[in-house]
């Protein structure tokens, strides 16, 4: 190799010099600088979502912290009045279409409680309904399942309600 080196013109010698630094450069570039770039550049789109997802969360925690509130000073409140003499069903039934919801399907249960599915809703707009119904009626949630809707905005959603369990 030493010999082949030697017996090349030393126009050959700096011209495959050149094109040796090229093809470093360009390796370097496609190898090295380019995917750490990109790594940095999707990075920072992971923090921006994940900043966005706090702020949405950070929301949400303060709005069950004032239901809380607002849920203990009701306590005493508790127990009187038509709205606990209504049934479950009616109660979510009534509730769901005064905030517009539109449930798909409504399943009683025997032990009282109520099964209801929504093919699509916004997750701050079920979260403020169940909040209602909870301290607005005793309604808790014993089971729920939430998934992405990935054809049209929002979540689906199957939850299991019940009067005064917990």
């Amino acid at each position: 190799m030493k010999s082949w080196w030697m017996d090349l013109s030393g126009r050959e010698r700096r011209l495959l010099q050149g094109a040796a630094l090229i093809l470093l450069i360009l390796g370097g570039w496609q190898f090295i600088l380019r995917p750490l770039l990109d790594y940095r550049a999707e990075q920072m789109a992971v923090r921006q979502s994940a900043l966005t997802t706090l702020e949405e969360i950070e929301g949400l925690a303060a709005d069950v912290l004032a239901l809380r509130a607002r849920q203990k000073s009701m306590a005493p409140l508790a127990g009187k009045g038509n709205a606990t003499a209504d049934p479950v069903r009616s109660i979510i039934s009534r509730t769901a279409s005064e905030k517009g919801l539109s449930m798909t399907r409504l399943m009683p249960e025997e032990d009282g409680g109520v099964t209801i599915w929504f093919d699509q809703i916004s997750s701050p707009q079920l979260f403020s309904w169940i909040a209602d119904l909870q301290t607005e009626h005793g309604i808790r949630v014993m089971r729920a399942s939430l998934s992405d809707n990935r054809e049209q905005a929002g979540i689906r959603a199957q939850i299991r309600l019940q009067k005064g369990a917990f």
